[in-house]
C-alpha cells in the first residue's frame, strides 16, 4: 500500500505472511524506498556485514530503524500476530512518520473494499476474489546521489486527476473475469468505441473477448478476457456482471461510493 500521510509525507506498507516478500515485496513499488536496487538486502542499517547471513524474520521486532541508504529515511518491522510480518518505510525528519503509518493498520477488524464500482449480481458460483483501487496519485520523491549518500528531493502527492479500480470475478471453473475502470475527470470526452450490443440495457462494445460498457462520461469501463490459459466466460456470464453492474455518481469522491 502506498500512503499519503499529508504534508508530502509518504509511506510503503507491505503485509505478508513471509518475511522475504515482506522484504521485497513489488520491486517496482518499493526500489525507491527500501530494498536496495539489486532487489537483494534490504539497504536498512540493520543490514549484516559480507560474508554473513541473517534470519529475516529476526528483523521483525519491533525496532524502528534508519534507511541506511536513504537519508531522512525510516523502518519499521513487526508482526502483528506468528504469521504475518509488516514491514513500514517512510520519509521524514523524525521516525514520528513511520510509526504514524504504521499505528493507523488495523488487524482486529473485517473491512470491505470501497470502490466506484459495485458488481450486485454475479453468475452461479462466482465470487469477487480481489479489489484494487486508487484514487490519489503520489510521486516518490526524486532521489539525488550526492558523495553516496542519497537524499529525497519534495515532491509532494497531489491530487489525482484519474481513479482507477479494478474487481475480479472467479468464476466456476477456475476462470477469471475482471473488470476495469478508469476514470479521468476533464471536458466531456466522447466514448473511444461505439456500440455494437446493448447488455441490460447498457450500451456495449463487444469484441467477442472484451466488452466496453459505454455511456459513462470520461470513463473507460471495460472487462476483459485476459488469462489465456483459463475458459473464456460465456455471454451469459458477462451479461450477468454487467447487468448488476452499479457506479458511482462521482467517480472522483470517495465518499460518494456507498
Amino acid at each position: 500500500m502506498r500512503l499519503d500521510l499529508g504534508d508530502g509525507v509518504q509511506a510503503m506498507v507491505v503485509v505478508a505472511a513471509d518475511p522475504q516478500t515482506a522484504e521485497i515485496g513489488d520491486p517496482g513499488q518499493l526500489h525507491d524506498i527500501g530494498p536496495d536496487k539489486a532487489g537483494a538486502g534490504t539497504g536498512d542499517n540493520d543490514h549484516v556485514s559480507p560474508g554473513r547471513s541473517v534470519d529475516a524474520a529476526s528483523r521483525y521486532n519491533g525496532v524502528i530503524r534508519q534507511l541506511d541508504r536513504v537519508a531522512k529515511g525510516w523502518v519499521l518491522r513487526w508482526q502483528p500476530v506468528p504469521g504475518l510480518y509488516v514491514r513500514v518505510a517512510a520519509l521524514g525528519e523524525t521516525n514520528a512518520e513511520v510509526r504514524r503509518a504504521a499505528e493507523a493498520l488495523r488487524f482486529d477488524e473485517a473491512r470491505r473494499c470501497v470502490a466506484p464500482i459495485q458488481l450486485t449480481a454475479l453468475p452461479r458460483g462466482a465470487r469477487i476474489s480481489a479489489c484494487e483501487v486508487a484514487v490519489r496519485q503520489l510521486f516518490w520523491p526524486r532521489i539525488v546521489n550526492v558523495a553516496g549518500t542519497t537524499t529525497p528531493t519534495q515532491m509532494p502527492a497531489v491530487a489525482s486527476d484519474r481513479t482507477e479500480a479494478a474487481l475480479t470475478v472467479a468464476l466456476e471453473g477456475a476462470a477469471t473475469l475482471p473488470v476495469r475502470l478508469d476514470y479521468s475527470p476533464g471536458p466531456p470526452k466522447p466514448d473511444r468505441a461505439t456500440a455494437n450490443r446493448t447488455i441490460a440495457g447498457r450500451p456495449v462494445f463487444d469484441m467477442g473477448d472484451f466488452w466496453h460498457v459505454l455511456g459513462i462520461p470520461n470513463t473507460l469501463l471495460s472487462i476483459g478476457y485476459e488469462n489465456r490459459w483459463e475458459r473464456p466466460p460465456t455471454d451469459a456470464e458477462v451479461s450477468t456482471v454487467i447487468g448488476g453492474l452499479r457506479v458511482a455518481d462521482d467517480l472522483g469522491e470517495p465518499a460518494s461510493w456507498e
